[in-house]
């Protein structure tokens, strides 16, 4: 890398950037809360976080990491369950905003490759990630080469239906995804079935005790 980079990490609820010195190092880092979900809304929050991050510097490249099926040659996020997104041009759209040259892959897959080069799979050859947050996402290494799959899918377990019969609602409109049962969406939602609280009523009896 001959200069400043940005990395963006795109998640269900927020959007962080990262500017990475040539030698790889994070030195400022800005976010921020995804309040809409359409393509163009999240589009605008993402340029928003890059300028506010960067200024007037001078950048080499982007890179982001976005939830669902994403074809890494060209940035095209092909399917989102997370956001409801098909055939979002995504890497086009920062290109063309941001007159920077990005590159847009799967978060968890973005995620294995790092941790596979920098930490705790450096210096292995076959190398497995498991990533929890609002969704639940994977990636494989193999034999030293990120597998993407046919599909852009390898590595994906958490749209495997570990509930099919009395489990969540996903994303993805199947019933007990792993995702919907386990990611940090999914146990809020235990925990609100759990204590028999609505969710959103929390916030009605905050503003009652207050």
């Amino acid at each position: 890398m001959d200069g400043y980079a940005v990395g963006v990490d795109l998640g269900g609820s927020h959007v962080t950037a990262l500017l990475v010195e040539p030698n790889g190092r994070a030195v400022r880092r800005t976010s921020s809360l995804i309040y809409e979900r359409h393509f163009e809304d999240v589009v605008n929050t993402m340029t928003g976080v890059i300028r506010e991050l960067i200024g007037t510097m001078e950048i080499c490249a982007g890179g982001v990491g976005s939830p669902g099926s994403i074809d890494p040659r060209d940035g095209v996020v092909r399917y989102s369950p997370n956001f409801g997104w098909f055939n979002a041009p995504l890497g086009t759209a920062l290109r063309n905003r941001l007159n920077l040259p990005t590159y847009v892959a799967n978060d968890a897959r973005s995620a294995t490759l790092g941790e596979y080069r920098y930490g705790s799979g450096h210096g292995t050859r076959d190398f497995a990630l498991l990533t929890l947050g609002t969704g639940i996402g994977g990636g494989l290494v193999v034999a030293g080469q990120l597998v993407h799959g046919a599909a852009f899918a390898a590595g994906e377990i958490g749209h495997h239906a570990i509930r099919p019969t009395d489990g969540f609602i996903c994303g993805c409109g199947n019933r007990g995804c792993f995702e919907a049962q386990a990611s940090a969406t999914g146990l809020r939602r235990h925990a609100f079935a759990a204590s028999r609280i609505i969710p959103g009523q929390h916030d009605d009896i905050g503003r009652s005790v207050a």
